[in-house]
């Protein structure tokens, strides 16, 4: 069990203190539409305190949380952006022209839409672009998404364990390491210790020498 998996509508809401009854009702409106966008969904790999298959609503609260208790970040687009990442990429019946007209805003899309692989050639090169030039949001959010798919592999096949951890070493971490130096100084401390959480889980579960090479298990 890792951080946010405990977690509630209480508890999440909880945390959203000093925000406009506007502000708390967007995030509760980003709530309700990742969960029922997922609703049919669930993680692979991950099973309740009854063994029963995870709901995959827990994976976008969880990144919230990661945003909010790690990195210290309570901006409420964030926030809801972070709830709303994989919905325009997963859920076939939302897309971001739904997600403009519902929040009466383009930003909200705008930050989604730059977080979701549509299209997914050349993804990682438009989060690098974005690093570059100092549009830090979307890698952040990125960041905590990185973070939550990695604390989440235990279970996982060492295949699949593989997979995300040589990914994440050779695309994801420079990336992040760029996000760390254009990031606000306020969020500075918070990302560094998820950066240094996720480069530790990349050489938990990332090839071993002595696995190069070897048959793939069945």
């Amino acid at each position: 069990m890792f951080p946010g998996q405990e977690e509630d509508r209480g508890s999440f809401f909880a945390r959203l203190t000093g925000l406009t009854e506007e502000q708390r009702s967007d995030i509760d409106h980003a709530y309700l539409i990742a969960k029922a966008a997922h609703r049919h969904d669930e993680r692979a790999g991950e099973t309740d305190d009854e063994g029963n298959p995870l709901r995959y609503f827990e994976h976008p609260r969880r990144v919230a949380i990661i945003l909010m208790d790690l990195i210290g970040c309570h901006e409420p687009l964030m926030i809801s952006a972070a709830l709303l990442h994989d919905v325009a990429e997963d859920a076939h019946h939302i897309n971001l022209k739904k997600l403009e007209r519902w929040f009466r805003s383009p930003m909200l899309a705008g930050l989604v839409a730059k977080v979701s692989k549509i299209p997914k050639q050349g993804y990682l090169g438009r989060l690098s672009e974005c690093a570059k030039h100092g549009d830090w949001q979307p890698v952040l959010l990125k960041l905590c998404d990185r973070l939550d798919n990695m604390r989440s592999l235990e279970n996982t096949s060492r295949d699949f364990q593989r997979k995300q951890g040589d990914e994440t070493r050779r695309d994801y971490l420079p990336l992040f390491m760029e996000l760390l130096k254009r990031l606000p100084s306020v969020y500075i401390g918070g990302a560094t210790r998820a950066y240094e959480e996720l480069n530790y889980l990349v050489s938990r579960y990332e090839t071993k020498p002595d696995e190069i090479g070897a048959p793939k298990a069945d």
